[in-house]
């Protein structure tokens, strides 16, 4: 029974040892280091034929052998995606974005949440999606105090283009008015615009400079699939004629340089 006593003792006091040996252990953490997202900023060049567009000057010809001069250019893009080598993307949230051709302000977009990575292709709307149109106040660039919305129909004006043009026909100056909008067919005014720069693709680090210059061609908007001219093209509110202009439109645009 002594002996039992005994054995039992050893082995309580192994026991009391060991557990205060595994008090002292101290488990080591993995660190893991996650590379911070960044921001990207996306540069507007408004131009008619590659030259920076001048505002209320009568020095601008069409095909359709119109003179005329603008006075407000204004559209929105919006819901933006980068697109990696490897096929992967990253969409930007809450990415609407109001555009104006003569407020150097509004010429630029800062994109923030943008993961490290390699890039090869942006994408987004020229305008602003089905479901934004019907979702009835809104803030930011989509408050409907800037003009660019349409109370009698409900929705968002994707482009405004104004005005004065004068022809062989029409010699005296007269006023032309494209609001460019609706998203229900079969007008559907809601164009997806895809850019690649594979050539020079967006290397995103925390060191690099991180911005595209993007041009934005208005002598695509009126000479690309279909000739505008502003006699038949006068006065644009919806409809055919919106249509054919936003098939023009979501072919103005260009990267034009890639700065890492």
């Amino acid at each position: 029974m002594i002996k039992w006593i005994a054995l039992i003792t050893v082995c309580c006091s192994i026991g009391f040892i060991s557990c205060k040996k595994d008090e002292g252990i101290v488990p080591v953490k993995e660190t893991v280091t996650v590379a911070p997202a960044q921001e990207l900023s996306i540069h507007l060049a408004p131009v008619y034929k590659g030259q920076s567009l001048q505002k209320d000057q009568l020095v601008y010809r069409n095909a359709a052998q119109d003179s005329f001069m603008i006075q407000k250019w204004q559209f929105y893009l919006s819901n933006f995606v980068f697109h990696t080598a490897n096929g992967g993307q990253y969409k930007v949230n809450e990415s609407y974005y109001l555009m104006d051709a003569f407020d150097e302000s509004r010429h630029i977009i800062k994109l923030k949440g943008l993961p490290p990575g390699d890039y090869v292709g942006v994408s987004f709307i020229a305008g602003i999606d089905s479901t934004r149109n019907v979702s009835g106040a809104q803030t930011g660039d989509l408050q409907q105090t800037y003009g660019m919305f349409w109370s009698w129909n409900q929705g968002y004006i994707f482009s405004k283009l104004e005005g004065e043009y004068k022809n062989a026909q029409q010699p005296q100056l007269q006023n032309f008015s494209h609001h460019i909008g609706g998203f229900l067919e079969p007008y559907n005014c809601i164009e997806s615009v895809s850019l690649n720069f594979a050539a020079t693709p967006l290397k995103v680090t925390s060191s690099s400079q991180n911005v595209i210059d993007l041009m934005a061609e208005l002598d695509l908007y009126l000479n690309g699939t279909n000739t505008i001219d502003f006699t038949t093209y006068q006065s644009i509110s919806g409809g055919r004629n919106a249509k054919n202009i936003s098939t023009n439109y979501k072919s103005m645009y260009a990267v034009t340089l890639v700065k890492n």
